[in-house]
């Protein structure tokens, strides 16, 4: 069975360091395997969520607590949608942050998630 298996629950979730940066099996879903599609669909994305990274270093300086909460939730449904499962995962703790109002989180969580989208962009782009 080997050492990762739990008798009691099977076989333990991944953690978000094991995850691909792009779960290839929602891309496909999500884009029918279609490249065009596919194309168009990260494009989409790469320009959303430059707006939202945007968004968040604004709201971050001016204090838009609103603007950062918005932003973060964009993040995190636009990277579910096309699996990047790491991004969301960073969004989803920035969105907690910003709906509590603690703008040290999300200040802190902003490198990790330019990085994230980096790295998902990385991983897109060899997708095409």
């Amino acid at each position: 069975w080997g050492e990762n298996f739990c008798p009691s629950g099977g076989w333990p979730e991944r953690t978000t360091a094991e995850k691909p940066e792009i779960s290839l099996a929602r891309f496909r879903e999500v884009t029918m395997d279609d490249a065009v599609l596919a194309k168009g669909l990260v494009e989409t994305f790469v320009a959303s969520m430059g707006k939202c990274l945007r968004d968040i270093e604004a709201s971050l300086a001016s204090g838009d607590q609103e603007l950062l909460r918005r932003s973060a939730h964009t993040i995190v449904g636009a990277s579910a949608n096309l699996g990047a499962a790491r991004l969301e995962a960073v969004a989803v703790q920035m969105e907690t942050g910003a709906k509590r109002g603690d703008l040290d989180v999300v200040r802190d969580l902003l490198p990790s998630l330019q990085k994230r989208f980096a790295s998902a962009c990385s991983a897109l782009d060899k997708l095409l």
